[in-house]
């Protein structure tokens, strides 16, 4: 294909018309020519490699824009879970304190009852023995 090229080149340079006699003549040597055909040769191999490059980062660049999205659904999933779990947090919090305060009221009403129970245990034990001597003193 390139030296298709390369001799459809040379054709038409040697070809090309004589524009008024003040227009100069170009003659391709052999060697010129096989010069620019393997130029040219080399420049198709780069261009193919450049193809490929070119193509191989469009398929990385649209899978990195694929793993993007996903990322950015993921972190917008576990934002929305940060909010549900701190509204749970939030509430864990409020009935944790509710159950302190009643422990606490609980805890009041208990020692109260002791106290009251001691007392009267006591005032039964000071009954009890006043009538234990007044028993033993008949």
């Amino acid at each position: 294909m390139t030296r298709k090229i390369s001799l459809l080149l040379a054709c038409l340079l040697l070809l090309s018309p004589v524009v008024g006699m003040c227009s100069p003549v170009y003659q391709v040597t052999e060697a010129q020519l096989t010069q620019l055909e393997q130029n040219l040769a080399t420049l198709e191999q780069n261009n193919n490699l450049l193809s490929t490059d070119l193509i191989k980062s469009k398929a990385d660049l649209q899978q990195v824009l694929t793993q993007l999205a996903q990322l950015k659904a993921q972190l917008v999933t576990l934002q929305t879970q940060s909010v549900l779990a701190r509204g749970e947090l939030q509430t864990a919090q409020e009935r944790l304190n509710q159950a302190n305060v009643s422990l606490t009221t609980y805890e009041k009403q208990v020692n109260s009852q002791i106290t009251r129970l001691k007392t009267q245990n006591i005032l039964f034990s000071v009954l009890a023995a006043f009538i234990g001597y007044e028993i033993g003193r008949r």
